[in-house]
């Protein structure tokens, strides 16, 4: 579970006057032209690392991340695996068809690996929003407390409810269902090869056939009634923000995200439900197999648009007293302002305030949600990464207040290394920050306060 682990070895130095300013943790507003504004995402100046090997890498469990598994929506390959041995089910088994039995038990079963892989991945993701979850209920009952409104809370936990559902059925249930699916079946397939044996035989039908396209062909229903609530959901945030931000610039933004959840909900849903009804039709009618041809193609490309139309990076929410959709938007537009700097060629110098200051170049990094990434990159310098990181192979937490107290001869690479993350990953950054906290939260701020 994510959560603070005060046993980890902490690089800080909040006994100075600077670090104890920096080391407050995580930020609950934004710097911006207009001043200081509320905002949905807490400023993450502190990373938890671990040490794998030789590499660095960032604790799973911390943020919520986009790490679907490219070929996840090959899954739906395994379905169709078991081809020679339904189609060619007879005996004595004739060599080619000894081949492509072998060839397609062999795919499905190679098909479990990343199954597992993205399993593991989106399980990180749940445990956060389950932290996440907690740390809102106990936010609520001290507002509730206190005689606050939690209209804000209530958002985010509508928020919650989107992803932790997405993560459970869409992610999580898709990989264990369909792997496991894809397990049975590529048993079943190989056992098929000896299927003169009557009982052997008996066994790779019953595998092959209905108990191993059975789950799969349930998972379909099941998310199928998921998609369909995505979608009308969807449809419902269109309609109320569309009422309340009449002429808004950000309007368009965000219709252009509730296109892209239906797109996905309404392809996603059919293409799992008539993939578990040709599943089904695959032991005994060999039609099914035409079935899952568009089912292949349309899983994969569900999976290419949830990774790069959807799916968000974030940490968790701040303490979000007073947030209202007027402090999303006004994120937004400052956003859109950054975006259109960098468009037009203007670097570095013309977003930050003071482009040579280490404490300037870092709290542009945070107040974007790049720290991470940024410690992350100072682990390809030898000399900064000596410095910075432990011999410890246990996890590490590395402040912002670490960066600025380095050896004062190491500062020039640290903001050389800063100027050029900040000019290559910016525009980038700034396009996702869209996704990962402005529009997903300002969709569900106005549609519970209808």
């Amino acid at each position: 579970m994510a959560g603070p682990h005060s046993s980890l070895p902490r690089h800080d130095l909040s006994s100075t006057k600077s670090g104890s300013s920096m080391t407050q943790g995580l930020e609950p507003s934004i710097h911006s032209s207009g001043g200081d504004v509320p905002r949905i995402t807490e400023h993450v100046t502190t990373v938890k690392l671990v040490k794998k090997g030789k590499r660095i890498a960032p604790s799973p469990k911390v943020r919520l991340r986009n790490s679907l598994l490219g070929t996840l929506g090959l899954l739906e390959l395994a379905n169709a695996a078991d081809f020679a041995a339904n189609v060619w089910n007879n005996v004595p088994v004739q060599t080619y068809v000894i081949v492509l039995m072998a060839c397609g038990g062999t795919l499905a079963l190679v098909l479990t690996v990343p199954a597992i892989i993205d399993a593991r991945r989106s399980w990180n993701n749940i445990c956060f929003l389950r932290e996440h979850r907690r740390r809102l209920r106990n936010e609520m009952r001290e507002r509730q407390g206190d005689s606050l409104p939690i209209y804000d809370i209530d958002a985010i936990q509508g928020v919650l409810h989107r992803e932790i559902g997405s993560e459970c059925i869409n992610r999580f249930g898709m990989n264990v269902v369909m792997g496991a699916g894809a397990l049975i079946i590529g048993v079943g397939t190989i056992m098929a090869i000896w299927g003169a044996n009557h009982s052997i035989w008996l066994a790779s039908n019953i595998l092959s056939g209905y108990l191993g396209n059975a789950p799969v062909a349930l998972y379909g229903l099941v998310n199928s009634v998921w998609c369909f609530h995505l979608f009308t959901k969807a449809q419902e945030h269109k309609r109320v923000t569309a009422e309340k931000l009449e002429g808004q610039p950000v309007l368009h933004q965000l219709h252009r995200r509730f296109l892209s959840t239906q797109i996905y909900a309404a392809a996603s849903g059919s293409t799992t439900l008539l993939g578990g009804v040709g599943g089904m039709m695959t032991p005994t009618l060999w039609m099914g197999y035409v079935v899952l041809i568009p089912v292949i193609i349309s899983s994969f490309a569900c999976s290419f648009w949830w990774k790069k139309r959807l799916a968000y990076n974030r940490p968790f929410t701040g303490r979000t007293f007073g947030l209202e959709e007027s402090s999303i938007i006004v994120e937004l537009e400052c956003l859109a302002e950054l975006q259109a700097k960098l468009e037009a060629g203007k670097g570095i110098d013309h977003i930050v305030n003071d482009p040579h200051c280490l404490f300037s170049l870092l709290d542009y990094i945070t107040r974007n949600d790049m720290f991470e990434d940024f410690v992350i990159s100072l682990a390809g310098d030898q000399t900064i990464s000596d410095a910075l990181f432990s011999s410890s192979q246990g996890p590490l937490e590395i402040t912002n207040t670490a960066l600025l107290e380095l050896p004062r001869k190491l500062h020039p690479a640290v903001v050389d290394s800063a100027r050029a993350f900040i000019n290559n990953y910016s525009f980038q950054r700034l396009t996702k920050r869209e996704m990962d906290n402005g529009i997903p939260s300002l969709e569900l701020l106005l549609a519970n306060r209808h």
